[in-house]
């Protein structure tokens, strides 16, 4: 019996490891090596692409304006701070180059607010001088009766009675620190502030609107309860230029802008005219200074010859003259160095006095 049992016992034994050598193999997790891995590896990638798309594609949305501490380091949520202002403090006309793009958003932009009447600092003789010259003492070869106003791409006035217009000319920290630390409360010939010059061009005070709207809210904003009239920054005659300014208008719907700055450069007096006519009209009927213009072609081809020159403000002084919302004009010229200006536009001669066209314009000579 003893025999017997020991027998199935071995038996059973063998059949059970025989059975055994066809079981199911054991997965190990290590046997497919990165496989899981790679396919996790692959799931982030197109995660961050979907992502990175997003933030490329979505609209570019106007932002809380930050606090004066920011934006006197030249530092805005909405936009990288521009580039240093040049050395120079005249502008250099940026003629029709081409501008950064506008807001990618598909609204509409929407009109400014109802314009604040312009008041009184502007009701002024309207032929302004555009002077870069300092404190020079030819400055009184070019005031005639005419001359109501003037102004020198920055917040510092030569020694004069006539009106001078304070300007910001652009955002970076130390201009807005000199800015704030000349400009006093409104009083006397200085009553009125530019905005900055062609914001939307890199070559000059290269602004995008958000960080324009940011800067206007600390530095300039505040000027409008001190009795300040306040014109708006002066975009290019690039056509975008207008673009920008309706960004920055859809940012900085609270600020205060009383009348619009504008720039002009090319040869035909029936664009130029069109041109000033379309910033009051497109921007609620708003007054307009016209701080810059020049007889120059930067679109390629030829000058207009001096004749043509003359023929120009022969036509376009006595239509700005006769505008009730044209509250001033500021021709680029009354300088030696013209800066890649048509030399035929020259208002002053190399002895300081004003050439036959700058006698024409000071005098209303047409």
């Amino acid at each position: 019996m003893a025999t017997t049992k020991l027998f199935h016992l071995i038996a059973f034994t063998a059949l059970a490891l025989f059975a055994s050598s066809y079981g199911p193999e054991p997965v190990n997790a290590l046997s497919t090596p990165g496989l899981h891995a790679r396919h996790h590896a692959m799931h982030d990638t197109i995660a961050r692409r979907k992502r990175d798309t997003t933030k490329r594609d979505s609209p570019k949305r106007c932002r809380q304006r930050p606090s004066s501490s920011i934006v006197a380091s030249a530092t805005s949520a909405a936009a990288p701070p521009p580039s240093s202002a040049p050395a120079q403090t005249t502008s250099k006309p940026a003629g029709t180059t081409a501008a950064p793009a506008p807001s990618s958003s598909s609204a509409p932009a929407p009109s400014p607010a109802p314009a604040p009447p312009s008041g009184g600092a502007l009701d002024v003789a309207k032929v302004g001088l555009a002077w870069p010259n300092g404190p020079d003492a030819s400055l009184t070869h070019f005031l005639t009766p005419n001359v109501g106003a003037l102004y020198t791409w920055s917040p510092f006035c030569p020694d004069t009675d006539v009106q001078c217009y304070q300007m910001l000319w652009g955002g970076a920290s130390d201009k807005v620190s000199e800015f704030k630390s000349v400009v006093k409360p409104a009083g006397g010939n200085k009553r009125v502030i530019l905005g900055f010059n062609e914001p939307n061009e890199s070559g000059q005070s290269n602004m995008s609107p958000e960080f324009a709207c940011a800067v206007w809210h600390d530095a300039i904003e505040p000027l409008a309860k001190q009795g300040y009239t306040l014109v708006s920054p002066a975009t290019s005659g690039n056509p975008k230029g207008i673009d920008w300014m309706h960004s920055f208008f859809n940012c900085c719907k609270d600020c205060t802008v009383h009348a619009m700055g504008v720039h002009w450069y090319d040869i035909h007096a029936k664009d130029f005219k069109s041109w000033v006519q379309r910033w009051h009209d497109e921007f609620d009927g708003r007054d307009v200074l016209v701080t810059e213009y020049a007889v120059q072609n930067f679109n390629g081809g030829p000058q207009a010859s001096k004749d043509e020159i003359f023929a120009f403000h022969q036509e376009v002084g006595p239509w700005l003259d006769s505008q009730p919302w044209v509250k001033g004009y500021f021709p680029f010229g009354f300088m030696h160095n013209l800066q890649g200006v048509n030399t035929d536009n020259a208002l002053m001669a190399g002895n300081g006095q004003p050439t036959d066209l700058g006698w024409k314009i000071i005098n209303n000579a047409y």
